[in-house]
This record gives structure tokens, sequence and C-alpha cells, in this order.
């Protein structure tokens, strides 16, 4: 536990004479799906979880970590300690154990079979996606000769988006650039005999983020033969947008690839 004191000299005096006292603290989002973690009170792959209480007219705050308990059994309470009396806000922010994915595209042998495509999202959407979460109590009052237990709902703003590239277009290379928010990113080419899946899940993956994709169907002279746009698709928070889109062997359009 760190506790830290933002005091001028005239509140000083104020702040060392005031009492402090301990708050249990509770904490859940529906959105925090259970990966690894048991605990009743929070649902997520997450480690711990900091919160911080700040009395509002001294500044002073109290900080404690929230290690958070894989075992079921577990009855122990989440307390913050030396909790000034007075008026008081709480914050709480935690962040995934899963790191970070930036936007990235990673080759795959040709899949004709659109299950097997499915499966390879399938198996990406398997793995825990990064997020950071946070939660805010607004004024509250704290009196030391009063029991108190809050509840800080959490919630996270990212998003995490995986898409799969098919072509079909024979002695032809089709050269595909992501754009989010109509910045470029890394380009890759899908031939006739690899595909590609591309995944954005990092702290600018949020909700509003827009996606779109260019794609160019070019012959071994380089000459451009034709070009197509997958248009935008937004990010939407604590949820994955999974997509599959073949690309014909004309190059001008695209369909999306169903499951079966």
């Amino acid at each position: 536990m760190q506790l830290f004191q933002f005091c001028t000299n005239d509140e000083f005096e104020e702040s060392s004479t005031l009492k402090t006292t301990s708050v249990e603290i509770t904490t859940n989002s529906s959105f925090l799906l259970t990966k690894g973690v048991n605990d009743p009170l929070l649902f997520g792959d997450i480690k711990d979880i900091t919160v911080t209480a700040r009395q509002i007219t001294t500044g002073y705050e109290a900080n404690t970590v929230f290690v958070i308990s894989n075992n079921p059994d577990d009855v122990s309470t989440y307390r913050i300690d030396l909790v000034q009396e007075g008026i008081n806000t709480f914050t709480a922010n935690a962040t995934s154990v899963t790191p970070p994915v930036a936007p990235g595209f990673s080759s795959t042998p040709r899949n004709t079979v659109n299950s097997e495509v499915w499966d390879t999202i399938d198996a990406q959407v398997e793995n825990p996606p990064y997020a950071t979460y946070s939660g805010f109590k607004d004024e509250t009052l704290i009196d030391t000769d009063t029991p108190i237990k809050l509840n800080i709902p959490m919630n996270t703003n990212n998003g995490r988006f995986i898409a799969y590239f098919r072509g079909s277009a024979k002695n032809f290379e089709i050269t595909i650039t992501p754009y989010i928010d109509e910045v470029a990113q890394a380009e890759f080419v899908v031939t006739n005999v690899n595909d590609f899946y591309w995944i954005w899940n990092d702290d600018d993956c949020v909700a509003g983020k827009n996606i779109r994709f260019e794609c160019i169907t070019r012959n071994n002279g380089d000459n451009i033969k034709s070009t197509t746009n997958i248009p935008n698709v937004t990010i939407k928070s604590h949820t994955t947008s999974k997509f599959a889109y073949d690309i014909p062997e004309s190059g001008d359009t695209y369909t999306t690839i169903p499951r079966n």
C-alpha cells in the first residue's frame, strides 16, 4: 500500500488532524469474462486492481493494489486503509494480463474449406483479449464511525478486431493495405496459395475507431488489374469483431466467407 499527500501549507494542519478509516471495496463488470480467474466480484484475466481514494478538500490520497484471488473459496475482502474522513472520490484501474497486440498480419496456408478459415479465426478468438478497465465512484462521505462498503463498477473502452483474407486470383497478387481512421498500416500480399489474417488489439483499439481495407490486384508485371475497397468497420467496446473475406479471380469485388 502506498500513501500520497498533496496539501498546501494552510491545509496541512487540518489534514494531519483528520481521522482515517478503512473502506471495503467491491467491483464487478458483466464485460469481464472469466478466464483463469474465479473471483466472485470481478470476472476477467487480470491480476490486480489499483484503487485510489482522494479527499477532495485536503487532496490526501490513499492507494491500494488488490491482488485478484484465483481461489473460488477465498473469503477475503478488498479493503483500502487510511482513507481520510470527509468527502472522497474513488477510482479503480486494472490492465489485462494479456499483452497488447499492435496492428499486424500473419500468413497461413491456403484454406479452401470455409470451416477451416473460421477454425483459424476461432483459434485467435480463444486467446484472452487485451484491455484496460476503469471505474469511478463520485463524491462519497466517509465517516470514521460508520462502516462503509463501496461498489465501483468497472468497464473497458477497448475492443479487438480480427480479419481473414483469402484470394482466388491465379497468376495475380492481391496487395492489401489496412487503414485505421484513414491512416495506412503495413500492407501484405495474398496469393492463391497463401492466406493472411490481421489482428488489432492494443491501447488504441477503442470504440469508435474505423478500419477499412484497400485491395489492389496486380499481375506478374506489377500492372494493376483491379482495385476494391472493403468498407469501414467500427470498433465496438468489449467486443471482438471478426470477419472473413474472399477476393475472387476478378479482384474487383469481395464476398464474406460463411462458416459452412
